[in-house]
This record gives structure tokens, sequence and C-alpha cells, in this order.
């Protein structure tokens, strides 16, 4: 299964707009796709140096680890005119994650994917 992920998309435009490019910048890259436990416990345990991950994740599951991490960038962003309740580094971009069999052709993935992105909480599939 191929996943498309806007959310991972968006965190790397956000590293490159601050002049930071993971494929060329680091030595090593190590990828966890969602294992937002195993990549959390790396950092605390200083097996990795940088950790991308939700800040909703982070604040609904380890929250009494704040004070051991620190946030790039923190902002405090505002989501269709209400204060988002955690600090991020990033806007806020809907996370989730299609699941796509491999032989469904690219350009039906690309207009799912285009399609689930332009949904707003007015449109009538929301």
């Amino acid at each position: 299964m191929e996943m498309l992920d806007e959310y991972r998309n968006a965190l790397l435009q956000t590293m490159l707009n601050f002049g930071v490019n993971i494929f060329t910048d680091a030595s090593q890259l190590v990828f966890y796709d969602v294992d937002f436990e195993s990549q959390f416990r790396d950092v605390l345990m200083g097996n990795i140096d940088v950790g991308i991950l939700p800040a909703s994740w982070i604040y609904a599951n380890r929250a009494s680890y704040l004070p051991l991490i620190r946030v790039h960038n923190p902002t405090q962003q505002v989501w269709e005119g209400e204060r988002f309740p955690v600090t991020t580094s990033t806007a806020l971009v809907p996370q989730y994650s299609l699941s796509v069999a491999p032989f469904v052709p690219l350009e039906v993935k690309q207009a799912v994917a285009d399609a689930l992105i332009r949904l707003n909480s007015t449109h009538p599939a929301a």
C-alpha cells in the first residue's frame, strides 16, 4: 500500500522555507512512518537528534515530557477562527493518510488526494 501524506509534504516544505533540506543537510535519515511512539522515545534516548511529530500527538500522549523537548520555531496557530490548543512549529495542515492499492493509476491517486485537500468545513462532503 502506498501512503499519500500531505502533512509530511507540508513539514518538508516548512523546513525548506527555513533553509533546511533533510535530504542534503542531514548525515543520516531514519523514517518512522507513523510510529510516533518509537520516534519520540528515540529522541529522548538520544538515538536521533530530531523528530518530526504532530504537536497534537505529543500533547495527547506525552504532555508530561514537554519540559524535556524543544519545539523549533514555536507558534500559536489559528484554525477556522479558533486558537489551536497546542503550540506548533508549522502551519496547520489536515493530517490524514490515504492508502492506495499498487494497481491504482497515478492520475487517480493524485485526483483523489487533490479532491480531499480541497475539502473544507463548508463543503457538502465534509
